[in-house]
């Protein structure tokens, strides 16, 4: 099957919901103002390639279903600014992800990724399992790798690929060659991914383990009480921790700060709501209430900050394409 997908979002919502099929994801806006996120989809049978960007920062969790394993390919210095699981990502690296495990990844404006998946059942194949580097990738701090000379060109390659338009339309329409060159494009993966993993400078760099721990069980705790009144105290207390540790954490990890983060994080679990079929015709201020913020008129200034509309315009919107 040769599919090819392109798409932009102005609303967070809607991209979740056409990424879903390819992993469970969840994602915050962390900057406010109107956000674009274009995602471009290529799907060779059991080879998809994506492209995406974002003009905002974001903070994501997510996981992979089985059956694939998702290979990212970082840029040069000014593109490989993103934190992963506490790792500062390198340029010029070839990261593995594997299936069932949860990661995080916080991401600047304006990164711009490329990923590519592949059936765990064409990796057997090849012996890629067998590799000692590949087990110990299911590691999130054992599984990057930098690229060498052919791997940076077959990555800049998979980079303007989606620019190519008289290429993505070839593949579309010409069934022959669109074989041969998800064939050859297969193979020039295997050839760089075997590379990468006979090679001795493994691993990422952990910035701060015990930083990224604390960050990691602040988010889980964050999230577990959503309707509750939270603060950088209240959070600090319950993990036993210092406010300026775990500001440090926040910093350190999304550039923000805990107090934006949970409020970041009420507004889109109230978002959700008000795209709720079940909310429609409700008080948007009990919503507010429910993630506990008493100010009706700071509630709705804070969500049109983040998402450029109203909780009104939101609830109204809900039959958009």
């Amino acid at each position: 099957m040769n599919l090819f997908l392109s798409a932009q979002f102005n609303y967070i919502d809607q991209f979740l919901e056409h990424i879903k099929v390819l992993m469970d994801v969840d994602t915050v806006q962390l900057e406010a103002g109107p956000i674009c996120i274009t995602s471009q989809i290529l799907m060779l049978g059991d080879i998809v390639i994506s492209r995406y960007s974002s003009n905002k920062a974001l903070f994501e969790r997510y996981c992979f279903p089985p059956g694939y394993t998702l290979f990212g390919f970082s840029r040069a210095a000014d593109y490989a600014r993103g934190i992963c699981c506490g790792i500062e990502v390198p340029p010029d690296c070839l990261g593995i992800f594997h299936p069932n495990q949860e990661y995080c990844f916080s991401s600047p404006a304006e990164f711009d990724l490329v990923e590519v998946k592949v059936a765990d059942s064409l990796l057997e194949k090849y012996g890629v399992s067998k590799n000692s580097n590949w087990i110990q990738s299911k590691r999130v701090e054992q599984a990057g790798f930098p690229l060498s000379e052919r791997g940076i060109r077959f990555r800049d390659l998979l980079f303007n690929l989606f620019d190519d338009q008289q290429l993505l339309k070839k593949n579309q329409q010409e069934e022959v060659w669109t074989h041969f060159f998800r064939e050859w494009l297969f193979e020039e993966f295997i050839v760089n991914l075997l590379q990468c993993l006979e090679t001795e400078e493994t691993g990422f760099r952990l910035r701060r383990k015990v930083r990224y721990e604390l960050f990691r069980d602040a988010v889980s705790l964050i999230d577990s009480n959503l309707r509750k009144s939270l603060s950088t105290r209240v959070v600090a207390e319950k993990l036993g921790c210092t406010s300026r540790g775990l500001q440090y954490a926040f910093q350190e990890h999304t550039r923000t700060t805990p107090t934006q983060f949970i409020l970041n994080r009420k507004l889109h679990a109230a978002r959700n709501e008000l795209l709720s079929k079940g909310t429609v015709g409700k008080n948007v201020s009990n919503i507010a209430l429910r993630y506990n913020i008493h100010h009706f008129g700071r509630f709705s200034m804070y969500y049109t900050n983040l998402f450029s509309e109203s909780p009104s315009e939101t609830m109204k919107q809900l039959g958009r394409p």
